[in-house]
């Protein structure tokens, strides 16, 4: 079926230039290119992998894509690794934030409100001077920008619910853990910290550490973490109410 109330030619159209002009800057990002450069073409190249699957879907067409090298093949599989991740995540803070707003919760940056108590408590140590001010002022308007982060959103959503107690420590180990996968396949190193294996272990993702400190990935961790995540949007969700 496809999919209705789109242009469909026209985008078609734009994904297929817009793979040609990322096929073109291969000579530019390929051995013997500089290091800096090859991790723009690897980029590059995942982001042609990613684009055949939604023009394919549109004109069923046959677009392909092949590698030379193994490590080009990781490297996308790696891509697809972090849209998921990235995106449960996202998808997950926007529930949250929905049920907060749905049962009247204002939702306030935990970060925002510790900096303010700690400016607040350090102001009779300073000196009363001009310069003393400003910068209390500038820090204070920095402070400001601090948003709600996905930790602010689970807590007053899991502060709202009927769930008890217990069962709140689990769901907040698991989305530790769920916060440690997305921010690690976000990033070129995928070495753990020891905190942060505790922390994987804790919350139910001890299959994605390798020994001594690496974090695996495979696409069949996919369905798992989906299925905790809405077990807990089902619990959540009716707590709400």
């Amino acid at each position: 079926m496809q999919p209705q109330g789109i242009n469909r030619c026209r985008h078609i159209e734009v994904i297929d230039e817009a793979i040609a002009e990322l096929l073109t800057l291969h000579a530019r990002t390929a051995e013997p290119a500089p290091l800096p450069h090859q991790y723009v073409g690897t980029i590059v190249d995942n982001t042609i992998g990613l684009l055949t699957a939604p023009a394919n879907s549109l004109d069923r067409g046959a677009r392909h894509i092949g590698f030379e090298q193994n490590e080009n093949w990781l490297s996308l599989m790696q891509a697809v690794h972090r849209s998921f991740f990235s995106s449960l995540h996202t998808a997950t803070e926007k529930a949250l934030a929905d049920i907060c707003t749905k049962r009247g919760v204002q939702v306030t940056s935990r970060l925002q409100t510790a900096s303010e108590k700690a400016l607040t408590e350090l102001i009779p140590e300073l000196p009363q001077t001009p310069n003393a001010h400003r910068v209390l002022k500038n820090l204070r308007k920095l402070f400001r920008t601090v948003h709600p982060g996905f930790d602010d959103y689970l807590n007053s959503a899991l502060g709202t619910s009927a769930i008890p107690p217990s069962a709140q420590v689990t769901w907040r180990k698991f989305f530790r853990g769920l916060s440690i996968v997305r921010n690690k396949v976000s990033h070129s190193d995928p070495t753990l910290s020891l905190a942060e294996i505790s922390d994987l272990r804790a919350g139910g993702f001890s299959f994605m550490v390798k020994e001594p400190d690496t974090l695996v990935m495979n696409p069949r961790m996919y369905f798992q973490s989906a299925t905790f995540t809405l077990d807990f949007l089902d619990v959540v969700c009716i707590a709400a109410e």
